[in-house]
């Protein structure tokens, strides 16, 4: 077999490539523009989409900008002003450094960037579609940075089938954004979807009201707050589900590692080991928690998309927030019971006089005690004519006319009577023999049925 030719990869085909790796699905995108503005010190961000962000997204921050060079240069791979030297991929504290985001995102869609710095009198505007540069031009705008994108994988038409409808993108990119608001309190972020406002996020709030005014009350309703604890350098706080609450789903679990939402193994595992005796098997808890570790600690460059990180020590994490949850939840269980005491049998509801009159139609004895009159109507039925020794003259309900028991009626269903290999079948009821002898009282005897021959 002759061996293989061995070739370096056009630029267009490399950065196609390297998009695959970084750009999965339209909240991407959003994604790492919307950590680029973070760096980049804004504190108002707004993020707009149309058609699950397939053909439209637009980013607008107030940061910094970039001048002429700076916003050519940010379109090169591997450019960026996050890192240096190799040294500093061991102590991340900025949501970027890798410089392949905005590249690889102009490589598969048209792609905008209008950017001004403070002190100059106008901006560059930066036109490319699929890598290639189109146009450079000044603008006129406020500062900070726009980065418009549109028609996300045109070009590679084998990514764009594989994305889901509009309403499932949409509902990824939603979900991102509110994320970045609960890690950000000191950031406004404002989500439009269509032109229609989704959320937009409010500063100086503690942790449950932010979660209530992004997550809505339903997620808000049964946090408790965390407070601060610390130990050995690592600091926790946030909210958690109070005690004998739960939810359906695990998404109500989110952890913040140094301000950057993350999915974390041995976070999870803390929550879930600390709930083990609040939450029922198939039910999960809710926690909301924001984790400040040193960033020497915390390999963020072991995932792509920076979804994961990976920690120095797992295990002192894992026992450290397993405690601090513990310990509050102990602490709630002992000051604010799981519920009001439920009332005694037999209490409100019998000194009001509602078991007082004969059975209504439908109502069961189980869950009330049987009238009076009907227990003295079963024992009079029991005891033989003429006096006996040993038996008390009948209460004054006995005086009254007795009652006609009331009629029970079997379902439809009990009274059919199906086929079996093409005969008629005897009816189905037993059951409900069983139940209109205990309803009418012990005087009420069924009759057997003669069995059928064969």
């Amino acid at each position: 077999m002759k061996p293989p030719e061995i070739r370096i990869l056009p630029d267009d085909v490399a950065n196609k490539i390297a998009a695959g790796e970084v750009v999965e699905r339209p909240a991407s995108v959003v994604k790492e523009l919307l950590e680029n503005s973070v760096d980049a010190g804004a504190t108002r961000i707004d993020v707009e989409f149309k058609h699950g962000g397939k053909t439209f997204i637009k980013v607008l921050d107030n940061g910094c900008g970039m001048t002429r060079q700076q916003a050519l240069m940010s379109l090169e791979q591997h450019a960026t002003s996050k890192i240096a030297n190799p040294d500093d991929l061991f102590k991340i504290s900025s949501y970027g450094f890798r410089g392949e985001a905005v590249p690889s995102i102009a490589s598969v869609s048209k792609f905008r960037l209008r950017t001004r710095p403070e002190g100059e009198a106008f901006g560059t505007q930066i036109d490319a579609y699929a890598g290639k540069i189109l146009s450079v031009k000044e603008c006129g705008m406020a500062r900070g940075t726009e980065i418009l994108v549109e028609n996300l994988f045109a070009g590679v038409p084998a990514r764009r089938k594989f994305l889901k409808g509009d309403g499932v993108e949409a509902g990824h990119i939603a979900r991102l954004c509110r994320l970045y608001a609960l890690a950000l309190p000191r950031l406004s972020i404002t989500l439009m979807e269509n032109s229609k406002t989704l959320f937009r996020s409010e500063g100086g709030l503690g942790v449950v009201a932010r979660v209530a005014k992004i997550f809505g009350g339903a997620a808000a309703e049964n946090l408790v707050e965390l407070k601060a604890s610390e130990r050995n350098g690592m600091r926790v706080s946030g909210a958690i589900l109070s005690p004998g609450e739960s939810f359906a789903t695990s998404r109500n679990i989110c952890f913040f590692i140094n301000g950057r939402p993350v999915e974390c193994r041995a976070a999870y595992s803390a929550v879930k080991e600390a709930y083990s005796q609040f939450v029922p098997k198939g039910r999960f808890a809710g926690a909301f928690l924001f984790l400040e570790l040193d960033p020497a600690s915390v390999d963020v460059n072991v995932h792509p998309a920076k979804r994961e990180v990976r920690l120095k020590n797992e295990f002192a994490v894992r026992e450290f927030l397993t405690g601090a949850i513990s310990e509050r939840l102990g602490a709630f269980s002992l000051s604010e019971p799981f519920g009001a005491p439920r009332e005694a049998f037999g209490g409100a509801a019998e000194s009001s006089g509602r078991f007082g009159g004969p059975p209504e139609f439908g109502e069961r004895f189980e869950s009330a005690p049987p009238p009076r009159a009907v227990l003295d109507r079963t024992a009079e039925s029991l005891v033989p004519s003429g006096p006996a020794r040993g038996v008390c003259e009948p209460s004054a309900a006995l005086d009254a006319p007795p009652r006609a028991a009331p009629k029970f009626l079997p379902p439809r269903a009990a009274l059919r009577r199906p086929r079996r290999n093409g005969k008629r079948a005897r009816p189905a009821l037993r059951s409900v023999g069983l139940a209109v002898r205990r309803l009418r009282g012990p005087q009420v005897r069924a009759s057997r049925r003669p069995s059928r021959s064969p």
